[in-house]
C-alpha cells in the first residue's frame, strides 16, 4: 500500500512541478520555500515544513523519479 503522507504527497508535487517547468526532476528538498509553501497550499498541507521528512527515504526519492 502506498504511503501517502503529507511529506510525500508534497515531495511528489514538488518533483512534478520540476519536470514539468525544467524538463527534469530536481531535489524537492532543495526548492525556494515560495515553491514549497505555494505545493502546500495547493495539497491542503498546513505545515510545509514536513518535506524534510520526505529526504529520508532515499527509495521513496527514487521511485518517484
Amino acid at each position: 500500500m502506498a504511503d501517502r503522507r503529507d511529506h510525500n504527497r508534497l515531495g511528489f508535487a514538488v518533483q512534478l512541478g520540476t519536470v514539468r517547468f525544467s524538463g527534469w526532476p530536481c531535489d524537492p528538498t532543495n526548492m525556494p520555500a515560495e515553491v514549497v509553501n505555494y505545493a502546500a497550499t495547493q495539497l491542503q498541507i498546513a505545515d510545509p515544513s514536513c518535506l524534510k521528512a520526505y529526504s529520508q527515504w532515499e527509495k521513496t526519492r527514487l521511485e518517484h523519479v
